[in-house]
């Protein structure tokens, strides 16, 4: 397996899972992808309704539920009785929109909650270009459990412009509020588990401080938050003046150069709140979330946690390594989320 390890695992997943592994986990990175495949429709075994549906925004409640039809990756199989929806639901007074994926089984399933990657900041803009799809929710179906992957609003189907990170939590939780409005989900108690990347990665923190039930989490290339990036980059580059260090902060969206401000705090996780099992990995040439600054994040949770671990692959922002898929996968196998 490649990649440097800040802390030495001795389990791996049996050699014949290794691909499907592979494939399943590296599709979290992925967030749009356009491809010219046969399309196959699936029947899902386990039927799904709305208690209610709500006309006016009221934020956590659902507007409606699709089955939808997907292309599955190459080689890659999807359970049969698995279904993938479409759900709309309402938060901040938008429509936001999100997948999730269904397995056969009847009895109560853990959830997984799949973040995707986007800006940290507010922007007068939708991005059509960046959001969960079909194809990349369905990459998730040989999880044993229930998949949600929320976009956030301002991205892909969801309506609005691109909020900040503290919007994308809103948005996020909004999703899991109105779940419990769905007539046929069985969710496992404290069984969540967390997968995100890039700003998934800060959302998927600031979840974890919030919710007793999510168990352990995944972050490749996270984002820190607003507080830990500026912080870092102040300490990291010394020499630079005030004027540098707000233009740095101006790219990158945050306000300002004091991180004692309320935005700063609002878009930033609690690091002392969160206790429980996370697996960082970064990429050892990251232009984004450079690898010290994935240090840093590493250290401040270690000082609350000791069960953080953080890896790293070749590559950049997500890197693509076969054995992220594999470290990701044997991790979750760990903590009680396997594969079918």
């Amino acid at each position: 397996m490649t990649g440097t390890d800040a802390q030495p695992s001795n389990h791996s997943v049996p050699a014949g899972r290794h691909a499907a592994a592979a494939l399943a986990a590296l599709s979290l990175l992925v967030a749009s992808l356009a491809l010219s495949l046969a399309r196959f429709t699936f029947a899902p075994a386990i039927a799904l309704s709305l208690v209610g549906s709500a006309t006016m925004p009221k934020a956590g409640l659902p507007i409606s539920l699709t089955p939808v039809a997907v292309s599955p990756p190459p080689g890659f199989e999807i359970p049969a009785g698995t279904g993938i929806w479409s759900f709309l639901y309402w938060s901040r007074g938008l429509r936001c929109q999100a997948y999730l994926v269904v397995p056969s089984s009847r009895t109560p399933q853990p959830l997984l909650i799949v973040l995707h990657g986007g800006f940290p900041l507010g922007l007068p803009y939708h991005d059509a270009q960046v959001y969960e799809s079909a194809f990349a929710a369905a990459g998730n179906a040989q999880v044993d459990g229930i998949v949600f992957a929320p976009n956030y609003g301002g991205y892909g189907p969801s309506h609005g412009t691109v909020g900040d990170t503290r919007d994308d939590v809103i948005d996020t939780v909004n999703g899991l509020k109105a779940l419990r409005d769905v007539r046929g989900l069985r969710l496992a108690p404290d069984s969540t588990y967390l997968a995100g990347s890039s700003l998934g990665g800060a959302i998927a923190l600031m979840l974890a401080q919030r919710d007793p039930a999510v168990r352990a989490g995944v972050l490749i290339s996270p984002w820190p938050g607003a507080v830990l990036a500026l912080r870092w980059f102040a300490a990291a580059f010394p020499h630079l003046t005030q004027d540098d260090l707000a233009g740095y902060s101006n790219l990158v969206g945050l306000q300002g150069i004091n991180a004692d401000t309320t935005w700063y705090r609002t878009n930033s996780p609690d690091l002392a709140r969160i206790h429980i099992p996370l697996l960082l990995i970064g990429g050892t040439h990251d232009p984004i979330v450079a690898p010290g600054m994935l240090r840093s994040l590493f250290a401040a949770l270690r000082r609350h946690d000791r069960t953080v671990t953080l890896r790293f692959f070749p590559g950049g922002h997500g890197p693509q390594s076969p054995g992220v898929g594999i470290a990701e996968v044997d991790f979750f196998a760990r903590h009680g989320l396997h594969l079918r």
